[in-house]
């Protein structure tokens, strides 16, 4: 998509593998696309427009949240906008399923039940939090998806979460 936009594309993952995949198929951005810990340090030294997280902010704790956010705002252009796709909501069925882990908002998955089982953590988010955490932002857009499973999932099983489009302020 950003590639037919003609615009300036950096990815950073902290998969080696899904890194690698992107460079087979995308050669022509293998130095734009790196993996790292966005937690930690975002290797890049262009200012962004556009910065976009589908999910991957949410396999972390509170506190890896705020640091990434506080990496990515230092690198984000004035008004610059932050996009966010299925961050998982407390209102998602694994949420009651997952053991916390690191604070009350993060949870891991022994439950035989949880989908979740197995990938590490999960951060989840009800409305005042995830506005707390965005807080330096103007939120443009905010939505919360909640998808009811009938068939191949226990009964009234939800998987819910928040979209959002929200944009710098300072």
């Amino acid at each position: 998509f950003f590639l037919k936009l003609d615009a300036t594309y950096y990815a950073l993952d902290g998969s080696a593998t899904v890194i690698q995949m992107l460079h087979e198929q995308y050669p022509e951005l293998k130095k734009n696309l790196l993996q790292g810990d966005f937690t930690q340090v975002i290797p890049f030294h262009e200012k962004f427009d556009l910065v976009v997280d589908r999910a991957g902010l949410t396999c972390n704790s509170t506190e890896d949240i705020i640091k990434a956010l506080i990496i990515i705002k230092k690198m984000m252009n004035k008004r610059g906008r932050f996009v966010g796709v299925d961050w998982y909501s407390t209102q998602h069925t694994e949420y009651d399923w997952g053991d916390p882990i690191d604070d009350s908002y993060t949870r891991i998955f022994t439950d035989e039940r949880c989908e979740f089982k197995n990938v590490g953590k999960a951060h989840f988010f009800d409305k005042d939090h995830l506005l707390d955490i965005l807080s330096d932002f103007k939120i443009i857009h905010l939505d919360h998806k909640v998808y009811t499973h009938y068939i191949s999932k226990p009964e009234g099983y939800q998987s819910c979460s928040w979209n959002f489009v929200a944009e710098l302020q300072s």
